[in-house]
């Protein structure tokens, strides 16, 4: 697992929205990013005036609900496994987020299985106690990682499409067996 850049555009679709499709459906950032510039021009979330003059410029500041329609339209399946709320701070003057931190729900993630944290306005997508962002392209274990400290207000489990089977080749053709009934012509040698 990596997130994957097209030469020419490396730059252009660094941030964390692409980098998450990129990483779990195995397709480059800027097809991702592509797939999200699709879904906002058909749904006109963010406006088709907007879009069209950023038509080759990043995609910044991907929503949940951006998010998991374009995983499901690239064949990628969904499940959300957490979800944490807001709660009063201790003074009562600001809502925090309840919960666990990345790190501390680590223990509970199912090994082999990749998901999908927003973790403050970042995505990240986590597998076998690695995380992989726009920041980490190989991937960092969740302890090193920057975002491990954070809450998260929601987390997906994702299972990537299957990859389309090759054609099998057709088995060779069976040998003709001799018919054991009529005898066999021997050529005659003159």
């Amino acid at each position: 697992m990596k997130v994957t850049h097209t030469d020419q555009h490396m730059y252009r679709n660094k941030y964390c929205g692409p980098a998450a499709v990129s990483v779990i459906a195995g397709i480059t950032a800027e097809a991702a990013a592509e797939k999200f510039r699709e879904y906002r021009d058909a749904n006109n979330t963010r406006g088709k005036a907007r879009q069209s003059k950023t038509q080759h410029a990043g995609i910044v500041g991907v929503w949940n609900k951006e998010m998991i329609p374009v995983l499901k339209t690239l064949g990628v399946k969904t499940n959300l496994v957490k979800m944490n709320g807001y709660v009063r701070s201790s003074s009562g003057r600001k809502w925090v987020r309840s919960g666990p931190t990345l790190r501390a729900y680590a223990d509970e993630l199912k090994p082999n299985v990749t998901y999908l944290f927003n973790v403050t306005n970042h995505y990240v997508t986590v597998r076998n106690g690695m995380v992989y962002d726009n920041w980490h392209n190989e991937g960092k274990p969740i302890s090193e990682h920057r975002a491990a400290r954070k809450k998260f207000p929601k987390a997906w489990e994702v299972t990537p499409a299957k990859p389309a089977k090759p054609a099998q080749p057709l088995p060779p053709m069976p040998k003709p067996r001799p018919n054991k009934k009529s005898p066999t012509i021997q050529p005659s040698l003159f």
